[in-house]
C-alpha cells in the first residue's frame, strides 16, 4: 500500500496534483469514505466531501491519531490523522466503522504523511529552481553586455543576443 501511495504521489509534477493523488491513494489504501488534507489551516484536497464542507472536527484532534466522530452526510466514522511537512500539514481519513484503525494502519498513515511531506518539499524546490532559472535567463537575454557561457571542457553552451551581435554568430 505504501508503494502504491509513493508511486502515485511521486509521479505528480505539481503540488496540487500530488495532494489530490495523496488523498485519493490514502483513502483507497484504508477503504476510507472521506479523506482530506489541510495545509497551513486551509483545506487543500478532499475526497468524499466538498472542500467547504470539511468539518473542523475531522482535523480537530489531528495530533490524536485515531478517534470516533459523527460526520455530516456520512454518519458515524472512525478517523485517523497524521501530521506532515514539519507540522504544517495534516492528512486525515475517515471510514464508516466502529472498529478503530489498527496500530499497523496508523503506522502506514504516518509513513504516507512522511512520503507526502518529502514529495511536497521536492516539488516546491523544483518550482523554485525553475523560477530562478527563468529569471536568470531573462537577465542574460536582456543584458547589453556580451555573455558567453562555457562548460568545463571549454565548449560554448549559451550566449546572449548582445554576444550574437558583437561576434556575428547566432
Amino acid at each position: 500500500k505504501l508503494t502504491d501511495f509513493l508511486a502515485g504521489v511521486s509521479a505528480c509534477n505539481d503540488e496540487r496534483s500530488a495532494l489530490d493523488a495523496a488523498v485519493e491513494r490514502a483513502a483507497e489504501a484504508f477503504e476510507a469514505d472521506v479523506g482530506a488534507i489541510l495545509i497551513q489551516g486551509k483545506v487543500r484536497a478532499t475526497l468524499g466531501v466538498q472542500d467547504d464542507a470539511v468539518p473542523a472536527l475531522l482535523f480537530g484532534g489531528a495530533r490524536q491519531e485515531c478517534r470516533s466522530i459523527e460526520l455530516p452526510d456520512v454518519g458515524p466514522c472512525v478517523v485517523a490523522a497524521t501530521i506532515f511537512d514539519d507540522g504544517e500539514g495534516h492528512l486525515a481519513i475517515a471510514r464508516r466503522s466502529d472498529d478503530p484503525f489498527s496500530p499497523t494502519e496508523i503506522g502506514l498513515l504516518r509513513s504516507m504523511g512522511r512520503v507526502l511531506g518529502m514529495t511536497l518539499r521536492s516539488l516546491r524546490l523544483f518550482e523554485s529552481v525553475q523560477g530562478h532559472e527563468a529569471n536568470l535567463s531573462a537577465v542574460i537575454r536582456s543584458a547589453l553586455d556580451c555573455i558567453v557561457s562555457i562548460d568545463l571542457d571549454g565548449r560554448i553552451i549559451e550566449w546572449n543576443p548582445a554576444a550574437e551581435a558583437t561576434f556575428g554568430y547566432s
